[in-house]
Order: structure tokens, then C-alpha cells, then sequence
């Protein structure tokens, strides 16, 4: 045999036997359940393990609430706007606009105004003028120089005259130096400013009278049929220090939409003594409607494509469930659905990302 013929030969038998130790090695893998995993194999058993927060269902009474928003008014008929009824000029202005004042307080220095001064003066002088000449017309009467009508005409005119003179003085042309406050209360705007000549019966401020403060809320026009006047309403300062809410009380629900807001005004009576301030707005939560179920975390309950979704954990499984929901809050939803039962826990952190069946992890609540 050639030398060549020999080593063709020889890498036959070599590649024969390669084959057969493979195939062997492969066989007794397979039977002990050692084979390699393929990639698909390996990627369905590295599944995500989704980390999510949880919260109990509860059975208990769950209360649909209405939420408004509105400033601290003056009550009908509170606000009164201060004037005088002749042109003054304003010498000081002694109450701040803000301001607390008792009965009696003085809130602006006043002195006539040169138009006012100068009506008064002339009217004096119109007095004068028809006493005296009364006084003439009277000597000409006993002269047989006039006639009764004569004197009859002149004092008319002494009469009128000096009915105008009290008149200016009556309104406190001379006497009135200050605007006193009429009532205790709040100055709730001020007009005049020192130095300022202001017009007869022009507004110089405006007081709204002690613990006559409303609360104005703004409701939607469907929200206010759950109303009724009388009905009690829990109200949160805004930015304030109260410690709980104040229980106000409904006097009033408008029948128009507010121009400048597009909501109906509903007006709320806070408690005696609950020192709101005026302009400072309120967050009011008023019960409509109440039922008990089982009642879950609003943030557990996910809108998807016209369906509401919530995730319950069970053995560390997330179970995808089609809810129908309740009354509800700004805290919590009433849920229904088959199988769920009280004491369940619900995913309310990390909800989004989650799949039917998907593993959980859930965090320890801190």
C-alpha cells in the first residue's frame, strides 16, 4: 500500500472514531439530564422579579365626597362702606387696611374740602342776607311801604336760607373731624389716602362687622344637587396652623354661574371664633353619598382601555382582576369582583409595570 493510501486511511478511522466518542458523550448527557440549555431555554428561565409595595382590602363604610375650593368673603350684609355726605379732605389716615378695630375707634382724621367750605360759606351768607332783608321788608310792612305777601315772600326766603346752613351742619360740615368705626370688626379695604379730597358720598373704606365671614366655594354645576342648605361641611384653611377641620355650614347655593370662574357659589358659614381671614382660601370636603364594601387604596385601582385593573399578590404571584368600581374619594375606591375578599394584599406601588402572574417582590413597609 502507498504511503499516501495509508494516511487517507488513517484520517477516516480518526474522524470515525471522533464521531462515535461524541455521540456516546451526548447519549449518556441527555440520559443524566446534563445537556447544555439552548438560548431559548435560557432566556424562559430568567423571568423579571417585579418590587412592589402592598396594601390590605378592607371592608368598611366608604364615604363619596365632594372637594371645593374658595376665599373668605364678607357675609351678606356684613361689608358697610363708610362715607361722608360733602367734599372732605382727608387729613390722616389713622387704620390700616387689615386691621381689627372696636365700636368707637377712630379710622380717618377728615376736615371740608374747599368746595364744601366754600357751600357753607355761601349759605351763611345767604342767611344773612334773607334775615336781614326780613328785617327791612318787615319795617317797610309797618310803614305801610309793603304788603303782607311781601313779607310772606321774605321770610320764605330767610326760612329756606336758613334751613340750608342746617342742613350743612347737620351732615357735620364743621363739627365732624374723624370717621369713627361703627361696629367692631375688620377694615376690609381702605380708598383714602392722606392729603386726598374726596367727592360727597365717595367710599373712604369699608368695614366688615366681627365674625360675619363666609366661606365662597366654587362647585360644579352638577355637584351642587347633592347640596342642601343646612348641610354640614368640613373646612381646611389653607397654609394654616388649625389643628383639625372647621365645621361650617351651607346658607346658601347659588342658581348661576359665576362669570369669572364658571362655577356655581356656594356659601358656608364657618363656626363662631374660628379667626379665618378675610381673602385666605379654603379646601372644603363635604360627605354626598356612603355605602360599605370592600375598599381599596385609590392608587391599587389602574384605568386600561375602558376597564379598571387591580393586582392582588398570591403566593409571590402577581393575579391581574377586572374590578368594577364604586363610590369613592381622593384616598380610596370601592372595588367588586370575584374573589376578592377582605384582607387581600393589593399592589399599590409598582402596579403599571405589572403583568398576570408576573413574581413579585414586595417591600417591607417602612
Amino acid at each position: 500500500m502507498k504511503p499516501r493510501t495509508i494516511v487517507l486511511a488513517a484520517g477516516v478511522v480518526a474522524v470515525v472514531l471522533l464521531s462515535a466518542g461524541f455521540g456516546y458523550w451526548y447519549g449518556r448527557a441527555e440520559k443524566s439530564g446534563t445537556a447544555a440549555p439552548s438560548g431559548e431555554e435560557s432566556e424562559a428561565e430568567v423571568k423579571p422579579v417585579a418590587k412592589v409595595k402592598v396594601a390590605l382590602l378592607e371592608k368598611k363604610q366608604i364615604r363619596e365626597e365632594l372637594v371645593a375650593y374658595g376665599p373668605v368673603v364678607a357675609a351678606p350684609g356684613a361689608a358697610e362702606v363708610l362715607s361722608v355726605p360733602y367734599e372732605c379732605r382727608v387729613r390722616k389716615v389713622v387704620a390700616a387696611e387689615g386691621q381689627v378695630v372696636k365700636l368707637g375707634a377712630d379710622l380717618i382724621e377728615i376736615e371740608p374740602g374747599p368746595d364744601a367750605a366754600l357751600e357753607y360759606s355761601q349759605a351763611k351768607n345767604d342767611y344773612q342776607s334773607a334775615a336781614k332783608d326780613l328785617a327791612l321788608v318787615k319795617e317797610r310792612f309797618e310803614l305801610k311801604l309793603a304788603t303782607r305777601e311781601d313779607v310772606n315772600s321774605a321770610e320764605q326766603r330767610a326760612r329756606d336760607a336758613g334751613l340750608r346752613v342746617q342742613n350743612l351742619e347737620a351732615r357735620g360740615i364743621l363739627t365732624r373731624t374723624a370717621i369713627t368705626s361703627p361696629a367692631a370688626g375688620v377694615v376690609s379695604r381702605m380708598d383714602a389716602q392722606t392729603g386726598q379730597v374726596v367727592p360727597a358720598g365717595m367710599p373712604l373704606l369699608e368695614l366688615v362687622r366681627e365674625n360675619r365671614f363666609n366661606v365662597r366655594l366654587g362647585v360644579e354645576d352638577e355637584g351642587k344637587d347633592y347640596l342642601q342648605p343646612g348641610e354640614t361641611v368640613s373646612l381646611f384653611p389653607i397654609n394654616a396652623v388649625e389643628a383639625g377641620p372647621l365645621a361650617g355650614r351651607i346658607t346658601m347655593i347659588g342658581r348661576q354661574l359665576d362669570p369669572s370662574t364658571r362655577l356655581v357659589n356656594v356659601l358656608v358659614e364657618p363656626p363662631a371664633g374660628s379667626r379665618l381671614l378675610l381673602n385666605s382660601y379654603v379646601r372644603a370636603v363635604i360627605p354626598i353619598a356612603s355605602a360599605t364594601g370592600l375598599v381599596a387604596p385609590r392608587s391599587a385601582v389602574l384605568p386600561v382601555e375602558g376597564e379598571y385593573v387591580l393586582f392582588t399578590v398570591e403566593n409571590r404571584r402577581a393575579q391581574k382582576r377586572i374590578v368594577k368600581i364604586g363610590l369613592q374619594n381622593d384616598r380610596e375606591v370601592q372595588v367588586a369582583a370575584e374573589g376578592l375578599k377582605e384582607g387581600q394584599q393589593v399592589v399599590v406601588v409598582g402596579n403599571a409595570e405589572l403583568e398576570d402572574g408576573m413574581e413579585v417582590e414586595v417591600e417591607p413597609a417602612k
